[in-house]
């Protein structure tokens, strides 16, 4: 592939049927150069071992209890914001139900000062 280095086809090959999201980061001159130096020395990518560090703080993190936890109150959430965004809908599409005291609820409208109901 034209524009790719040999360490993006191996990591690519690692992973042939996951969808890859493309993030961007930010590091000092420092870690990337050691970063760098790993990669060579075991013969991967650095892109690979970026992806391995964050697989294992996912596994550690979800062996912590208090993200579980915090995973089941934002589930609640979620479900507590889509019930009240179904019954928004859900009232949009019943039809309007007119006020008991409405002129169309009673049968005739009325009008200050005109006890026949023409203007005079």
């Amino acid at each position: 592939m034209a524009g790719r280095t040999s360490t993006e086809e191996d990591a690519d090959a690692k992973h042939p049927q996951a969808a890859m999201k493309t993030m961007a980061i930010r590091l000092t001159d420092e870690v990337s150069a050691q970063l760098t130096l790993v990669a060579q020395l075991e013969a991967t990518s650095v892109a690979e071992l970026i992806r391995q560090a964050i697989d294992q703080l996912l596994a550690d993190k979800r062996g912590q209890g208090d993200l579980a936890a915090k995973a089941e109150a934002a589930l609640a959430e979620i479900d507590q914001e889509a019930k009240a965004r179904r019954e928004a809908i859900q009232a949009m599409l019943q039809p309007a139900a007119e006020p008991t005291g409405s002129p169309s609820a009673t049968g005739r409208s009325r009008r200050r000062g005109s006890g026949s109901g023409t203007q005079g």
